[in-house]
């Protein structure tokens, strides 16, 4: 009779204590999900981070070493005695060579085209004349911003010619105008393909989408989740971050400025991506890793409830 009493007690022992014991291990699990998960989300922004770190520093790459060259260009064509060499086959030759450079021009200190090579965008040129002139007679490169000519996007270089050596003096004027379209060309061969990857500038203007040339700017602004100055306002200086959009729906950011250019790029993927992470690797357990799992907290609670009957 003891034994049976001893039986049918010992069974709802273990029946409350595996009810008791479902309180704290549902919580402590939670906690440690969302511990885990915060993990995985800084862990997905830092992979952000660096590829956003990486494509700006190829855009500067790709965009400066066209500024290296005329640079370069400019010295090979000016002798000891800054007596001009160039020709015009030779700005013909420069332009032949370097598909981005559509248009080259040589300039007096007084803005006068000495002679050039391509098609001039008239309008655009005149726009930013007096700027690259005031910049280059200084002995400075002068790189603009973005300007489109024909719907598509080139910014203007520039720089110093005739310099003497160990002088400021400045006779005269290279220009170029860059097509951006090799930018976005090296931006498509590496940007991640699992992300999203956009090259913006501080007038909030989209110069390339997950590496195409964006052309239409309202259609590619509807669907964008938030807008460049919002994201800015949340991140609060900081360079990676979540965000809310205003469908309530949270997005990871990571965002890279592009050295001496007032372009950022911004990387970026839903944050739902993190618990989803989460499914698929509860999905992948092994069943005997649950199996194990399942038999030991089971002979744990009978244990206990054993060492708790015995007193009893």
């Amino acid at each position: 009779m003891r034994l049976k009493k001893f039986q049918g007690l010992f069974v709802k022992a273990v029946v409350a204590l595996v009810l008791i014991s479902l309180v704290p291990v549902l919580i402590i699990g939670y906690r440690v999900m969302k511990i885990n998960s915060r993990l995985l989300q800084n862990e997905l922004l830092q992979k952000q981070q660096t590829q956003a770190d990486k494509l700006a520093a190829m855009v500067h790459y790709t965009v400066f070493s066209k500024e290296q060259l005329l640079a370069e260009f400019a010295d090979l064509h000016t002798d000891f005695g800054s007596h001009s060499l160039i020709t015009q086959p030779d700005l013909d030759y420069l332009r032949t060579r370097t598909a981005p450079l559509f248009y080259l021009a040589v300039f007096s200190v007084s803005g006068k085209p000495i002679f050039d090579s391509g098609v001039a965008p008239v309008k655009q040129l005149a726009a930013v004349k007096t700027p690259m002139m005031n910049t280059v007679l200084k002995g400075e490169y002068f790189v603009s911003e973005v300007f489109y000519d024909n719907g598509k996007p080139f910014m203007w270089l520039a720089e110093p010619l005739h310099r003497q050596v160990g002088e400021t003096r400045v006779t005269g004027i290279l220009a170029a105008a860059l097509h951006l379209e090799e930018v976005f060309t090296a931006l498509s061969r590496a940007y991640p393909m699992d992300m999203e990857a956009l090259l913006v500038t501080d007038q909030g203007n989209i110069l390339s989408y997950n590496g195409v040339s964006a052309t239409e700017q309202e259609t590619l602004q509807t669907r964008l989740p938030l807008s460049f100055a919002e994201v800015t306002r949340q991140l609060a200086g900081a360079s990676n971050g979540e965000v809310v959009a205003e469908d309530g729906n949270k997005w990871l950011i990571a965002s890279a400025r592009v050295p001496d250019l007032n372009w950022t790029i911004y990387i970026c993927q839903p944050a739902s991506f993190v618990p989803k992470l989460f499914k698929d690797s509860f999905l992948h357990t092994s069943f005997w890793d649950l199996v194990i799992i399942l038999v030991g907290m089971f002979l744990f609670v009978c244990g206990i409830s054993y060492l708790v009957i015995i007193p009893i």
